[in-house]
Order: structure tokens, then C-alpha cells, then sequence
């Protein structure tokens, strides 16, 4: 679990320090149906508590009851919704190494190419207008990360950040 959180930690980095430039095709508002920004209340019927993560203000991580484990042909081994102060931001699908090609395989049949990061090897993204896609084989723990983050409320936590910031 404490890896699960800290490429979580290091997703929203990297995040945080890209800036979005282009739609990429097939961008979406959300993931399997519930957009960007919907309200932890209008959804908890389909949630299962996992955890609270503290980064950014704090971030309810859950399960979707009956949510499929799969992602294109690949297998999920984990599949978690992320609430930034009860708005849906962020989506995590986790996969084994073994599976990491079937993974990119489904992302770039769905978004195309994607970016491939120069500096960190098994590191893709897509910036979007809604939607900041990364794709990460993290070695160390065996699996491959993906990340679907709003970029809309990526600004309200940088803004939320430098408040706070000024506040401390």
C-alpha cells in the first residue's frame, strides 16, 4: 500500500509540472461515465472507501462496486477513484509489468502515440484541455501506473497549493 501511495505522490508531481497543450483524439470528461468535478454525494452508492491520501489538501481514494478490472485487453490489478475536497478528480489503474504493453496497447488505441518523456524511460503522457493521461513502469515495484487526472481541478489544487503556501 505504501508504494501504491507513493506513485500516486509522484504521478501528481509530474503532473502538476506539465502543462497541458493540446487535445489529444477521443479526450473524455472523466472515466466510465462519471465526469469531472461530480460530487462524491451524487456517486457514493457506487463507492467502497480505500483511503485518504494527505498530498494536495487531502484526496478519498475508493473502489467502484462492480467495476470491471480490465482496461482495453489488459488486466487491472487495482482500479481506484480519487475525491479532491469532494469533487471527482483522478482516476488509478494499476497493472503488472507483464501486462504494461497490453496497457499502452489500450491507451494508444484509444488516445494515439501519446508523449514519450526523453528523461524517464516507460513514461508516456497526454496532455488534454479535460484530461491529463500519464503511463508510467515503475521497476522497483513491478507494476505499470496509469493516471487520468482533471486538469481543470489540477489548477484548483495549484491554486489551493500557492494559497496555502501564503498562509504557512
Amino acid at each position: 500500500m505504501k508504494s501504491f501511495v507513493s506513485t500516486i505522490l509522484l504521478c501528481l508531481i509530474m503532473i502538476c509540472t506539465i502543462n497541458p497543450c493540446y487535445a489529444y483524439p477521443n479526450e473524455q470528461d472523466g472515466f466510465r461515465g462519471i465526469p469531472w468535478g461530480t460530487s462524491y454525494e451524487s456517486v457514493k452508492g457506487q463507492l467502497v472507501f480505500r483511503e485518504h491520501a494527505h498530498d494536495c489538501g487531502g484526496i478519498d481514494y475508493y473502489n467502484r462496486i462492480n467495476d470491471p478490472m480490465i482496461f482495453g485487453a489488459a488486466q487491472l490489478t487495482d482500479l481506484v477513484y480519487g475525491f479532491w475536497h469532494g469533487k471527482f478528480c483522478t482516476v488509478i489503474l494499476a497493472t503488472p509489468e507483464s501486462n504494461s504493453e497490453a496497457m499502452l496497447s489500450a491507451l494508444q488505441l484509444r488516445f494515439e502515440q501519446g508523449k514519450q518523456s526523453d528523461r524517464a524511460p516507460g513514461y508516456y503522457f497526454w496532455p488534454g484541455n479535460e484530461t491529463f493521461i500519464t503511463y508510467s513502469t515503475t521497476l522497483q515495484a513491478g507494476e505499470t501506473i496509469v493516471s487520468m487526472e482533471s486538469t481543470l481541478i489540477n489548477k484548483e489544487i495549484d491554486n489551493w497549493q500557492a494559497q496555502e503556501r501564503t498562509v504557512n
